[in-house]
């Protein structure tokens, strides 16, 4: 009797998943047993030890004093007042939100055509420096650009700059000169500045910083292609 009613527990904690093997109901763990219930008992003694553990653990925690909560940096709330706010967030003091700094980017793509040549070497070192993109007839790139400004967020606002600002600047610098534009013959800065992507973000930084606030201009990225990504930052 005593025998039937230890298996009759066993079944309690755990379901028969086949002849084989019965599924824990208090971790989902499956155990193999092939219809001897041993290791459904070491098991069973397993969790028994974690339990006491974990028992043990929470009685340690509930004797030593409470911790003092970590201290917050400015502009945080710490969590004591979270909970008794109901896990409202209250809004920056006016000091505190002029002092965040934030990046504000704009995505914009252009076509154009170029041939990568260099004056200064001889057309033998030219084909071997830029292989196919010397080809004499050229070649062409869906580029795209992304421009990265980076200043503080206006409490007033809570910009860092106008979008539509930063999308006429754009417009001025990168599409009216460079949209569907062969870069060597129609653009003059190229007449005799190699039209690489690096120095095409080179070019849109310069007229870009022309255009802007004082240090808001942060990078500028051009891809290329999928796999050739240039970044500038001014440097």
């Amino acid at each position: 009797m005593a025998q039937r009613r230890k298996r009759s527990l066993v079944w309690s904690y755990f379901t028969c998943a086949n002849e084989n093997e019965a599924s824990c109901n208090l971790c989902d763990k499956c155990i193999r047993y092939c219809g001897n219930t041993t290791n459904l008992f070491k098991h069973m003694r397993n969790h028994s030890d974690e339990n006491n553990e974990l028992q043990e653990k929470r009685r340690k925690e509930e004797a030593s004093p409470p911790r003092e909560p970590p201290p917050t940096a400015r502009g945080q709330t710490p969590w004591t007042e979270l909970l008794q706010t109901g896990g409202e967030c209250t809004a920056p003091a006016e000091n505190d939100a002029a002092e965040r700094i934030g990046y504000l980017t704009r995505v914009q793509r252009f076509s154009a055509c170029h041939r990568l040549h260099s004056a200064v070497m001889s057309d033998e070192d030219n084909k071997k420096v830029y292989g196919k993109c010397n080809n004499p007839n050229g070649h062409g790139h869906n580029y795209k650009v992304e421009v990265t400004v980076r200043g503080k967020i206006s409490p007033t606002t809570g910009m860092v700059m106008n979008m539509a600002d930063l999308k006429n600047c754009i417009e001025t610098v990168i599409m009216t000169p460079l949209d569907h534009k062969n870069l060597d013959k129609d653009v003059p800065y190229f007449a005799n500045v190699v039209s690489t992507t690096e120095n095409v973000a080179v070019y849109i930084w310069d007229n870009m910083v022309k255009l802007l606030p004082a240090n808001l201009l942060y990078e500028i990225k051009i891809h290329e292609t999928e796999n050739n990504i240039v970044v500038y930052r001014g440097e």
